[in-house]
């Protein structure tokens, strides 16, 4: 019986593999697991450096794809071939942090469905670090109370790592059909979660995740991102109508869309010349496939300024329009000044 399935998306990322492995199998555990590692058409030596880590650790099954299949479909294929009874999600650029693992199936007097933990945040030179979560209470949360929903969606971050879940909330998912990299960790999140009945947080630090420079959401600019089909927008929205959902969580997801529509935006204003004309379209055409979801007032007068074909006035209007959210008003502001 394999009690625990920790699934690797890998690409190109032969630099960090040492480090994540070290992290996982330098621990004590009185359970089996497995580590699946997707190699997904690595440009580098990525694989030839999990075939090694292969001969060495009987327990980590290597699956490798011919063809990029993004995030999503390095994910879905470790999904797919997992064993476990649980499966947890660690980027190979981060770390376990020490007896983790044997944490996770401590007594907690409940039955769960997905157990997230605290997650240490810090950059590779030591000069940012700092908790996720600031709750220092476990917590046990039944999303059929709507006042635990409300608190859940609020707490949850929009990655996939340092979350148990069960295998049995991954059948089938509508994340499965798709294949995109920026924002497949929320679109994962949120699919499981409106799955799951009883969630619990536990305050330990379990992850150490690292800021990694030449991350693919830190990476340069990819028209990718806009391609409406193909996108986590689509995906959240799919699961939405085909699904039933937890009320609360709509307006997790308007957030979350607003506030990257404004990311998308506040990069392409930074361009210039035909290459922003040229990406300013698109993203009118990526826009223009959810604006309803943002309520009958909001969605006529994005309509309309979707009809403005100078940029340098629906810009900076669709940013002040889309700018109400707090966090992204300071960003705004200095783009402007800029």
């Amino acid at each position: 019986m394999i009690e625990l399935s920790i699934i690797l998306p890998c690409y190109n990322v032969e630099v960090y593999l040492e480090r994540c492995f070290n992290s996982i199998y330098t621990q004590e555990v009185d359970y089996n697991f497995e580590v699946i590692a997707v190699d997904d058409a690595s440009t580098d030596n990525t694989l030839e450096v999990l075939t090694q880590f292969a001969q060495k650790y009987k327990n980590l099954v290597i699956i490798h794809h011919e063809e990029n299949r993004k995030l999503t479909g390095a994910r879905t294929s470790g999904i797919k071939a997992a064993r476990g009874r649980y499966i947890l999600h660690v980027d190979p650029d981060d770390a376990l942090l020490p007896d983790s693992l044997q944490r996770i199936f401590r007594n907690r007097g409940v039955e769960w469905d997905i157990l997230f933990f605290n997650v240490l945040c810090e950059s590779t030179d030591n000069r940012k670090s700092y908790q996720l979560y600031t709750s220092r209470n476990e917590q046990i949360f039944n999303l059929k109370n709507s006042k635990d929903q409300s608190k859940i969606f609020k707490l949850i971050k929009g990655s996939c790592f340092a979350k148990i879940v069960k295998r049995e909330l991954c059948d089938n998912l509508l994340y499965f059909n798709y294949n995109y990299n920026i924002g497949e960790d929320f679109a994962f999140n949120y699919e499981v979660f409106n799955r799951a009945t009883i969630v619990v947080y536990d305050p330990h630090l379990f992850y150490s995740y690292f800021f990694n420079s030449n991350s693919l959401a830190r990476g340069k600019f990819n028209v990718d991102r806009l391609n409406y089909e193909n996108s986590w927008v689509c995906n959240i929205i799919s699961v939405t109508e085909n699904q039933p959902i937890y009320k609360i969580s709509n307006k997790t997801i308007i957030c979350h869309i607003e506030r990257y529509s404004i990311g998308l935006l506040l990069i392409i204003k930074s361009m210039s010349g035909v290459e922003r004309h040229n990406i300013y379209n698109l993203w009118k055409k990526f826009f223009s496939k959810h604006v309803l979801l943002f309520g009958l007032l909001k969605s006529k007068w994005y309509f309309l300024l979707l009809k403005f074909n100078n940029e340098r006035i629906s810009i900076p209007l669709f940013l002040i329009s889309l700018g109400q959210i707090a966090p992204y008003m300071e960003r705004i502001k200095r783009q402007f000044l800029s």
